[in-house]
Order: C-alpha cells, then sequence, then structure tokens
C-alpha cells in the first residue's frame, strides 16, 4: 500500500533465534519486489535444516495493516560427500547372567559417495563379553546395510539396566559419526557366604567372648538376609556393636558381623557349647547358609583370640590363665604350632602362680612390612610346667593396607647430629589404593623446637600418587647451633590425604657434643703498686655439652698456679688472680699468660684449648670508686668528694713521704685535694711508702655550666724521686637542666564553623644545653585537625622561637566555648599550656523533600506532600515553616503538619503539606514552601510542589437518528446516535435504550478518546402507534463526570399501518422515467467534440468552517478525511455521502450495489461524477460545472496527458482513512523528520488492525 522505510532483514538457521547468516537493511516501494544482496553460508554436518528470512518490525517508523507473513521459512537438505544415518528398532533388551542380547541396527549410506565403516562399543565393565563387527564395507549411497552387535553378561555383572553406546564412523571422512544407546537389563539372581574365621574358643566361666563373621552377598544385586542364632549362654548377632536380625548388602559386599556369647558363671572345665550362626536370603529363601561355633572352658584364654595388624606393625595377644594344681608352680607360655617366625617375644617367659591362683602373659608380635595383606597365621598357644596343661587357638591377621603409608627406604630410623649440621632419612610413601590420593607431608614441630626440616630441600611437599604406586622423598632434619649435646630429638613425618587416617614415619636425632673455649679479659689492668689486686677472667665453654677446664697462668707478678673448673654447655664463669707487682717505679709494665685446656676434648682425642696474655702496669695513685670507671653526672653547681689511694713507692728507708699534687685538665679550676700542706711553694702531701693511703679530692661544678663532659686530671709527684709521677684522668657529666617556657603572644577572637583559629605562642630553653622541643596538642574535640609551624624545635639555651599553632574548626561544630591545650616537650621536661576557643552560633536550616514533587489526585482529594526539616546549624534553633503559590489560594483546605518547631543540633523533623484538589480544572497549582530559621531570618530554604487534577470526563450523546423515520408496523427500524468524550477520555459507559419508558437494550461502549466520540446502531421492529426511542448514559452513575445534563436523547417516531395500492409502482415508473430521460438527454446535448478543460477564475466564499474535515461515516461510524466541500465515499462501508461548505452532512444513495463496485473507479472527471449523483440523488449539493477555456494550456495535451491529469485531479479529491482525533482541526504536516539510527527490535504483531504498508519474505 505505501512504501517501506529501512527495512531490518535477518536470516537465520534453523530456528526464529538461530545462528545468524546475513542481516540487510532495504527499501521496497508500494507493490514491489525487491532480492537480497548475495551470501554465502557453508553448512556442517549433513541433515535438515530451516532458512529463516525475517523483517524486524518496528511498527513505530513501518506500521503495517498485518504482521503475519512478515517472516518465512524453507527447509533444506544436506547432504555431504561421506555421511550416515543410524536406526535401530529395539534399543531395550532383558537377560540373565551368561545369556546373549543381540541388537540389529541399520546403517543408511546419507552421503553421495559409497564408503565403508568402522564399528566400536563403548565398553565400561570387562565382565562383558560384546562381539559385533569391525567393519560394514561397499555401502552406496542413499542405502541401508544392517548389522548386528550381541552382549553376554559375565557371572559377576549386576542386577541393573546397563548402557552401551554403539559408534559408527565413516571411513571416508573420520569426522562423520553417529552413534545409538542400547540397554541392556540383567536380571538378578541371589548367593550367599559366611565365613568365621574362628570357630573354637577356651575361656573362663562368666566370660563375653565374640567370634567374627564375614558375611558376603554372592548375588548380583542388593539383597537383604536374615540372621538367627541359638538362645544358649545369652548368643546374640551384632553388627556395628548393636543387635542386628538382618542386614543388607549391595551385590559382592561384605560386612562383619559377631557371635557374641557369655559363658555360664557355673560352668566347670571341659564344659562347651555349640551355637550355630544362619543367613536366609529374602530374595530367595532357598538360598542360607550357616557355621557353628564351639566355646568351652578351660584354664586359659586370650582376652582377644583374633588380632588383626598392618604391615610393619605390631601385634599382642594378652593371654590370661590360671593355676588348676593345689600348690605353687612355675607356668610358662609358649607357642605350640603356627609361629610365624617373626620377630617374637614373650613376657614374662616364667611365672609362678599360687594354687587356685591367675596370671598374664603377652605375646608380642613385629610384622615386616613385607607382610603379604589378607593373610591369616593361625597359631596355638600351650600353657603348661613340665607338661602341657591347656591350649588354645589364635588368629593373626594381617590386615589389607588403604590409604597411604610411610615406609623407611634403608630402615633407618635413628641418627647423630652436631649442632647446625643436617641428618637426613630417605623415606618412600606408598598409594595402596586403587586410585591417585594426593599426599601432603610435615612434621610434628613442638617435637622439633628450633630445627629446621626439609623435604627434598622444600620446606612443604605435596604430591599426587598413582593408584598402587610410590614415591620417595628425602627428609633432612637441621639441629639448632645451639643444640645441647647428648639430648635426643624426635622426628615424627606425618602424611595426609584427604579421608584417610594420618600416617607416620618416627626416627630419633642424637646431638653430638662440641667442644670450644673462649677467654675474655681487659688488654690492659692499672695496678697499685705494691698492693695485692684481684684480676677477674671471663671464661666461657662454647661448646654444647658439659666439660671441665684445667685453667694454668703464670708471671712475674703471679704465683703459677693451675686449677680445673666445671663447665655446663654454653656456660661462662669468672676466675680470679692475685697480682701484686711490688716496690716498682709507677709506669712499670708486666704479663701474666693464661692458658685454658678442655679435659673431655682431650678424651675424646681432639684436645680443645685456648691462651690469653694479661697486661699490667704500676700507678702510685689509684681510686675505686665510681670515678674510676667512667664519667660521674653532676648538676650545676653541686659539689662532690671522693677518694683516691695515694702511696710512694719510692724506697727511702722512712715510713712517710711526701707527694706533690696537681690538678690539670679543662676543669681543673673545679677541683681541689683536700687537706695538702704548702711545702716549699707546693701543695703537698704527707703519705706511706709501700702502702697505701685515702686522701679526699672534691669537685665543684659552677652554678651556670652548660651541659657536656668536662675533663681533669690528678698527679702526684714523688718528693725525693720525681721520676715517681701518677696521673689519672676523669671526667665530669654536667647534667642538663631542662627548663622551657611556652607564653601566648596573642590569642584569636570568636570564629565561625568552617574557619581556623590562630595563637602565636613563645617558645623558650631556659636550660643549660641544647633542647629539642616537640609540639603537640591535645584535649581539643575529636576532628579538629590542628597544625604548628614548627611542629619540632631545637633551641639552644636562652633562646626562644615563635610558633603559630593553627586550629580548624569543621563544619558543623556546636557553638559555645571549647578548651584544649597545646604541650611542649622538651628531652627532659614537658609543658603544657591550656587554650580556649570560642565558637559563634550558625543558624541554618534545610528542607528535603521525601515524597514526589509533583502530585496528581482526584477533585476533592486530599494530598500530601511530605518533606523533612533538619538544623543543619551548630546551634539549637526554632524554624517556621510558610507557603504560597496558587496551591495555598486554590486548593483549599491548605495545612501544614506543623508550622513552628523547636530543633536541636542535626535534629530532623518530618513535615507535610495538605491540600484538596480543586473541582476545577485550571490546574496545575503550585506552591513554595519556605523553611525559615528564627535565630536568623535570613537562613532559609525553599521547596517547590506541584499539585495536579485528574481531568474529569464530560460524557454526551447527539445525533440520534431512526431510519426509516416513517416506518410501517414490522420494519426494522435502526437508530444510530454518537456518545460523545469532552474533556478527557472514557475507558467505557453503559447506555441504556429505552422504548415508550421501557428497557430494551443497552451495552456498553469502550475506549472513547477526549474530543472523539463513537457511533452506536441499535434496530428494532416497528409497532403500529406513537413512540418515544430513549438513549440514557450511564444510568447507574459509574462514571465520575462534570456534567449529566447531557447523558440523555430521545425522539418520537410514528408507525402508521400501510395502505394496499399500486403507489410503489407508479413511483419506480416514474422514478425510472426520470432517470432515462436526463440520460437522453446529457447524451443529444453532449458534443462529440474532444473536450477541452477551460479554467475559471476561482469563486472565493468565505465558509464557517476550516477544510480538511475529519467527519464520521453516516452508515458506519468510521472516521474519514475529507479534503474539500463535496461527495465522499466511506472507504469502510463504501458508503456516498456529502459535505457542504459549512461542514453539514447529508446522504447519497448509491448507484448499484456495494459489494459489486469494482475495487478502482474508472476515470471520470469530477464533473461528469457530480452530475450523475444529481440525478440519483437531490441531498448532493450542486458543484458549479467550470466554464471551457479555449485559450487553456489543456486544449494543448494529448490524450493521454490529459488522461495523467485527470487522475491526478481524481486522487487529489480522493478521502483519506484517519484514526479518531480528539482535535477538530488538523495540524500543519510537520517537516519529515531525518532518519535516526534505529535500534533493532522484534515485536509480535499489534493488536487489532491498522493501515499502512505490508512487508513480507519470499
Amino acid at each position: 500500500n505505501h512504501d517501506a522505510q529501512d527495512v531490518d532483514i535477518e536470516v537465520r538457521l534453523d530456528t526464529f533465534d538461530g545462528n545468524l547468516l546475513h542481516e540487510e537493511s532495504i527499501d521496497i516501494e508500494a507493490n514491489s519486489i525487491q532480492n537480497l544482496a548475495n551470501f554465502t553460508w557453508v553448512a556442517s554436518g549433513q541433515g535438515i535444516h530451516s532458512i529463516w528470512v525475517m523483517c524486524l518490525i518496528d511498527a513505530d517508523d513501518n506500521e503495517e495493516v498485518r504482521y503475519d507473513n512478515n517472516n518465512a521459512s524453507r527447509s533444506l537438505l544436506v547432504r555431504p560427500q561421506y555421511g550416515l544415518e543410524l536406526n535401530i528398532t529395539d534399543s531395550l533388551e532383558t537377560v540373565d547372567v551368561n545369556q546373549t542380547a543381540t541388537f540389529d541396527i541399520n546403517i543408511m549410506n546419507m552421503g553421495l559417495q559409497t564408503d565403508n565403516y568402522t564399528i566400536s562399543v563403548t565398553v565400561m565393565n570387562p565382565e562383558w563379553d560384546i562381539s559385533y563387527p569391525s567393519e560394514v564395507s561397499n555401502v552406496a549411497s542413499n542405502t541401508t546395510v544392517q548389522f548386528s552387535v550381541s552382549f553376554v553378561p559375565g557371572s559377576n555383572v549386576t542386577a541393573a539396566v546397563h548402557d552401551f553406546t554403539i559408534t559408527v564412523a565413516s571411513e571416508g571422512n573420520n569426522s562423520r559419526t553417529d552413534s545409538v544407546v542400547v540397554d541392556i537389563s540383567v536380571n538378578q539372581y541371589y548367593g550367599l557366604n559366611l565365613e568365621m574365621p574362628l570357630t573354637n574358643q577356651r575361656v573362663f566361666p562368666d566370660t563375653t567372648l565374640s567370634y567374627p563373621v564375614r558375611i558376603t552377598n554372592q548375588g548380583n544385586g542388593v539383597d537383604t538376609f536374615d540372621l538367627f542364632t541359638g538362645n544358649d549362654w545369652g548368643a546374640e548377632i551384632r553388627i556395628d556393636n548393636s543387635p542386628s536380625g538382618e542386614v543388607l548388602l549391595g551385590a559382592g559386599r561384605m560386612v562383619e558381623a559377631e557371635l557374641r556369647v557369655t559363658t555360664p558363671s557355673d560352668s566347670l572345665v571341659g564344659d562347651y557349647k555349640e551355637l550355630p550362626f544362619m543367613a536366609i536370603s529374602q530374595g530367595d529363601s532357598n538360598i542360607s547358609e550357616s557355621v557353628l561355633s564351639n566355646t568351652s572352658i578351660g584354664i586359659m584364654m586370650a582376652e582377644e583370640a583374633i588380632v588383626g595388624v598392618l604391615p610393619g606393625g605390631k601385634a599382642s595377644f594378652t593371654l590370661e590363665f590360671l593355676n588348676p594344681t593345689d600348690q605353687t608352680d612355675v607356668f610358662s607360655v609358649s607357642i605350640s604350632s603356627g609361629d610365624p617366625e617373626w620377630d617374637t617375644t614373650i613376657s614374662p617367659t616364667n611365672i609362678s602362680l599360687g594354687s587356685g591362683s591367675k596370671g598374664k602373659a603377652w605375646v608380642n608380635f613385629t610384622v615386616p612390612n613385607t607382610a603379604e595383606p589378607e593373610t591369616s597365621y593361625p597359631m596355638v598357644f600351650a600353657f603348661g610346667n613340665d607338661q602341657t596343661l591347656d591350649a588354645i587357638n589364635v588368629i593373626l591377621e594381617i590386615v589389607p593396607l588403604s590409604g597411604p603409608r610411610l615406609w623407611s627406604v634403608d630402615n633407618s630410623f635413628s641418627a647423630y647430629a652436631n649442632p647446625g649440621e643436617t641428618v637426613y632419612f630417605d623415606v618412600r610413601v606408598v598409594n595402596y589404593e586403587d586410585q591417585n590420593l594426593d599426599v601432603e607431608l610435615s612434621y610434628q614441630e613442638d617435637l622439633m623446637e628450633g630445627w629446621n626440616v626439609l623435604f627434598n630441600n622444600q620446606s612443604t611437599w605435596s604430591k599426587s600418587i598413582p593408584a598402587g604406586g610410590s614415591t620417595s622423598v628425602s627428609v633432612g632434619a637441621t639441629s639448632p647451633s645451639d643444640a645441647e649435646a647428648i639430648d635426643t630429638f624426635w622426628l615424627r613425618v606425618i602424611g595426609t590425604s584427604s579421608g584417610f587416617d594420618p600416617t607416620y614415619f618416627d626416627a630419633n636425632i642424637t646431638v653430638n657434643q662440641e667442644f670450644g673455649i673462649s677467654i675474655s679479659s681487659k688488654s690492659t689492668v692499672t695496678l697499685l703498686g705494691n698492693v695485692s689486686e684481684l684480676v677477674k677472667v671471663a671464661i666461657t665453654n662454647t661448646g654444647n655439652g658439659p666439660d671441665t677446664f684445667e685453667v694454668a697462668y703464670s708471671g712475674l707478678w703471679v704465683q703459677n698456679e693451675m686449677d680445673t673448673f666445671a663447665f655446663e654447655g654454653f656456660e661462662t664463669k669468672e676466675i680470679t688472680i692475685l697480682v701484686n707487682s711490688g716496690m716498682v717505679a709507677p709506669g712499670s709494665e708486666s704479663t701474666v699468660l693464661v692458658q685454658v685446656n678442655s679435659t673431655k676434648s682431650r678424651i675424646a682425642g681432639n684436645e680443645v684449648s685456648d691462651t690469653t696474655t694479661l697486661s699490667f702496669i704500676v700507678t702510685g695513685m689509684i681510686t675505686y670508686s665510681e670515678w674510676g670507671s667512667g664519667p660521674v653526672g653532676l648538676n650545676q653547681g653541686e659539689t662532690r668528694s671522693f677518694d683516691v689511694a695515694i702511696l710512694s713507692l719510692f724506697d727511702s728507708g722512712v715510713p712517710t713521704s711526701r707527694v706533690i699534687t696537681e690538678v690539670g685538665g679543662s676543669a681543673e679550676t673545679w677541683v681541689s685535694f683536700d687537706d695538702t700542706e704548702e711545702y716549699e711553694g707546693e701543695d703537698t702531701l704527707v703519705v706511706p711508702v709501700g702502702e697505701p693511703d685515702l686522701f679526699s679530692v672534691t669537685v665543684n661544678v659552677p652554678e651556670v655550666t652548660a651541659a657536656g663532659n668536662y675533663l681533669f686530671s690528678l698527679t702526684v709527684t714523688d718528693y725525693n724521686d720525681n721520676s715517681h709521677v701518677s696521673t689519672l684522668w676523669f671526667t665530669v657529666n654536667v647534667i642538663q637542666d631542662f627548663n622551657i617556657t611556652v607564653e601566648i603572644i596573642s590569642m584569636p577572637p570568636a570564629v565561625n564553623p568552617g574557619y581556623s583559629a590562630e595563637w602565636l605562642l613563645d617558645l623558650t630553653n631556659n636550660g643549660n644545653g641544647i633542647d629539642s622541643i616537640t609540639m603537640n596538642s591535645t584535649d581539643a574535640p575529636e576532628n579538629w585537625p590542628s597544625t604548628f609551624s614548627d611542629s619540632v624545635v631545637e633551641l639552644l639555651s636562652d633562646r626562644n622561637k615563635i610558633i603559630v599553632f593553627t586550629l580548624d574548626i569543621p563544619e558543623g561544630t556546636s557553638s559555645g566555648e571549647y578548651f584544649l591545650s597545646v604541650d611542649a616537650q622538651s628531652l627532659g621536661t614537658s609543658v603544657s599550656v591550656p587554650l580556649n576557643i570560642t565558637v559563634n552560633s550558625v543558624h541554618r536550616v534545610s528542607a528535603s523533600v521525601t515524597s514526589e514533587i509533583e502530585l496528581t489526585g482526584q477533585p476533592g482529594e486530599t494530598i500530601y506532600f511530605q518533606f523533612d526539616v533538619t538544623n543543619i546549624g551548630n546551634t539549637n534553633d526554632t524554624v517556621s515553616v510558610t507557603a504560597t503559590g496558587t496551591m495555598m489560594s486554590q486548593a483549599t483546605p491548605t495545612d501544614f503538619g506543623w508550622s513552628t518547631k523547636s530543633l536541636s543540633i542535626s535534629e530532623t523533623e518530618s513535615n507535610y503539606l495538605k491540600a484538596t484538589v480543586p473541582m476545577s480544572n485550571d490546574g496545575p497549582w503550585t506552591a513554595i514552601v519556605t523553611v525559615a530559621s528564627e535565630g536568623d531570618s535570613s537562613q532559609i530554604s525553599t521547596l517547590q510542589f506541584k499539585l495536579f487534577g485528574v481531568t474529569l470526563p464530560d460524557a454526551g450523546i447527539r445525533d440520534l437518528v431512526l431510519t426509516p423515520s416513517d416506518p410501517k408496523p414490522g420494519d426494522n427500524v435502526m437508530a444510530r446516535f454518537t456518545i460523545t468524550a469532552a474533556n478527557a477520555p472514557i475507558e467505557s459507559i453503559y447506555y441504556t435504550i429505552y422504548l415508550d419508558g421501557t428497557i430494551i437494550g443497552g451495552d456498553r461502549a469502550y475506549s472513547i478518546e477526549a474530543g472523539g466520540s463513537k457511533l452506536i446502531s441499535y434496530s428494532f421492529e416497528a409497532t403500529e402507534g406513537s413512540h418515544t426511542f430513549m438513549v440514557r448514559l450511564d444510568v447507574d452513575g459509574e462514571l465520575e463526570e462534570t456534567d449529566t445534563t447531557n447523558n440523555e436523547i430521545q425522539q418520537s417516531i410514528t408507525v402508521e399501518k400501510s395502505g394496499v395500492s399500486n403507489l410503489p409502482i407508479y413511483l419506480a415508473v416514474v422514478a425510472i422515467v426520470l432517470v432515462g430521460g436526463a440520460v437522453l438527454y446529457r447524451y443529444s446535448t453532449r458534443d462529440n467534440r474532444p473536450s477541452v478543460e477551460t479554467k475559471m477564475e476561482p469563486v472565493v466564499t468565505e465558509s464557517s468552517v476550516t477544510f480538511p474535515l475529519v467527519l464520521n461515516c453516516i452508515q458506519c461510524g468510521s472516521r474519514v478525511r475529507v479534503a474539500r466541500p463535496g461527495a465522499f465515499r466511506c472507504p469502510s462501508c463504501k458508503t456516498v455521502a456529502g459535505v457542504n461548505s459549512n461542514g453539514e452532512i447529508g446522504s447519497v444513495k448509491e448507484k448499484s450495489d456495494k459489494s459489486s463496485e469494482p475495487p478502482e473507479r474508472p476515470p471520470s472527471s469530477t464533473e461528469r461524477r457530480l452530475r450523475m449523483e444529481e440525478v440519483l440523488s437531490e441531498d448532493v449539493p450542486e458543484v458549479p460545472e467550470e466554464p471551457e477555456d479555449e485559450g487553456s494550456e489543456a486544449s494543448e495535451l494529448s490524450a493521454s496527458e490529459k488522461l495523467k491529469l485527470f487522475r491526478q485531479e481524481e486522487a487529489a479529491q480522493a478521502p483519506e482513512i484517519v484514526e479518531e482525533e480528539p482535535e477538530s482541526e488538523p495540524e500543519p504536516e510537520p517537516e519529515p523528520p531525518k532518519k535516526e539510527k534505529k535500534t533493532r527490535k522484534r515485536r509480535g504483531p499489534p493488536k487489532g488492525g491498522s493501515f499502512g504498508p505490508t512487508v513480507g519474505g519470499f
């Protein structure tokens, strides 16, 4: 019908949304066919495919009459050069074990070439015997060949449905394969086996013993077995340590049960009881098994007669026996038969028992790791003295290994190591499962504290061990460097694997002893002459074990000696050596040789020793106070005295001598000898000869002295021999006096939140030395940032520095006064200065919407606009709420939830504006809500709300027409009326039809747009008499509307009884004559010359309406667009009607039946058509005939050009079908929009029909 623009085409494979093969966008002209561009698709595989071609629907840009022809598909059979297809009629068989199941399979050669086919069957269970041809040869194209596959299940195949996949592959192209799955149901058979390893046991009276029984389901399916035993001696069957009367087992499964028996307390030696253990299959009661146990009373028994042990493990039997004789005797236990000849011990070998007393013995076995699992070793243990008194049967079972295990490669389980040395153990990791295991190795660290253990030189080890496989790992253990000798450490290697218990490898490592000696002492020792002093020498045993050292020393000033001392490992001891220089001059020097030998290392054959030489120098003056060991700290202005020992080493033959004293160094003015005598102009002291005496020295530090170290020296010179000079040096450390002050120079005024406050601080060092001072602020509110211009300051003594302290006041800080302090922390003291700051009050409010700002309601409905009010100032405030706008004056009554509210800091209160939707339709109405602070009226926050009212429709009824207007009794009267909707659309409205006040009909009209209408038709049979026909809208008041006065329309009609006459015939004859005469007159006056169109000056008239108009057809009510006054045809019902320049409509009778009307009108001029319509109807308005204009250009046109021009005129006058629109006047046509890039989308056909082009594929 119309051109289709930008139609998106998709070509897809197999399905509507399959693989995209091609896509294209095309334009298609009306009533035309367009081919897509060529594209290539290569089929993969054989079979039937579908090619889908789809026109993607875009109902906005290309609205169509129908959508069901927008998609099309076509099938395509793909046949390759080589291909096949398998088919099987019956894919399920049911058989017994060892019975054959055969399947016949058809191969169809789907390829174009003759081919050979290879056959394979997937076999998951080796218990099946499967027979089939390996190849099917020479299969011609498009032919079918059959082959057979036979399956025979073995005895161990379980009763179940087994699946097998039969695959056939083309030899011409091995990628061409097909397969079928067959199912074989194997019937169940039943079987049972009982095994009691030990059937007879001897025990004491009143003893509970157990007979292990293994129950095995030897059938090929799940079965339940009933279990039975006797009722003597408390016989009971138990499974998993619980009483059991039946057990459920899968095919081939085994369970361990036990027959538990309790011997009577009054039984005697030699008594016995045979008790059965019976199992019966529930699946087949004919299947049953039983074993018989024999329990006897003896004088010897085993606590457990059956003991299980793993290869490489240890097993032990605990035996208990009774002296049956009437005297004390010595008894023994032995293995009388079945000894496996392993490492076996029996403890004790002999035991003395009194008459009637009991004893115990243990038989222990060490099982080699090469022992065969699941092997049993029956043995007989005998008890007696010189003769055998009793014997019992026992069984040693080698338990199957499971999971991972750790074994020594070379059976090495111990080693010796020096401190810091590494020893190695080779370990084999074995997987005893039939599946791969992930094994991880680690070690028990608490047993190897301080050791370093590596696996193949790695700190961790993990590996996947294949089923039944093994691997070797080198485990290295390095002892600590300070490991003590002779200590033994246990190395436990742990192997772990998910789902299994840990396995272990244990070994012990003994630390060897190492030997070592270390001697330490002062390099030079100052001695007071002729005085015996003890000199300390530190000796350390650097070995890791206890040792005995020989210590020898020799020299001129010592007595040569040798002593022995005992040392623990790594122990240090101080020994003293007595030294005396004698009467030698000050400055004399000598040495002493010290040698230390290790006696244990000598015994071990590798003697270790160490030597050192001590140096000594003689002086005539020395102090033993703190002054002799280093600097002495004094405060400024402090006085301190100390003693020095002085003697004369010049032997003048008299007991005393005189020495001259002298003080030197940078602090010499601070120091003086006390009690000196002036002798010959010198300060002297009288001192003894050869024996020291104590003399006092005073040190006085001045009041103002900078901190630091100051040196001074004391010197004495023998008055009788000035070569005897002794000098001592001392250090005075003047202690630093830490003294700082902080003063506030200026402080800030009150500040607002969000601003900074600054203080100027004067920092002064009043101490006697350089000081480093760190500035900090404390006690400030949390999250108040602060900075110092200098956070760390170094000040010399008596210096100062100005510091700027800045404090940031965060936004939202509450008003008020805040206190904090500034701390100055020096190296030796601290000072704290209190500060305060006042934060100004700031009033600020905020309003935020919590509901929609635009709301719609029904007239008269109360609407609530919700909002929150928050005090965002820093002080408590009172806020007020006001509003202005049309909503406040028209949407009354209005109100707030509250108009004034006191809010604390950061407090939020919810509020609302209530308004009532006005009944008028003059909205929307707006309101501006203002929230203001009473503390600061300039602080406001505003919100704007908008209220929309729902526009109520106004339903009306008009244009009631009854046809015919003068019916006869029995005629069918057609009533037509129009329901209108003003102001707003009407979804549905019910109309009721009355005839003479009685309801004769009614229905519901749907979907009437605002400003639109809907034509309603209703027919009824006319009866004789005068009647009133009335239609009422919304009788029940379902629709809320603004005006109900126009909801009713009525019309009177009179139905008269007709008389019998020939009037209709006469009228028909007259009509025919008139029509015939009119036609004859027209053709008689017609000029046969070529018609020449003559243009006339247009007649300009002022009409009351503006064309084009959108009108309702008087017959069916469809909407028709009429371009100009005159006749028009309804496209829906083909009814012809006329419209004058005032927009008034009149009916025009059709010349012929609508059903016979051709699809296209023959070309005819508007003039000729209107004249014919004048003859047939008086209601058609006259159209003036345009006079011919001989001078017009039409006379010069050819016949084809005239015909073309005629068709153009006729097309311009053709009515257009339009949908109902609320506007009474058409909008001017806009410029065609530019094409935008469309988003591809699929849509189903829209509901209902529409006018437009139709696009289809194929």
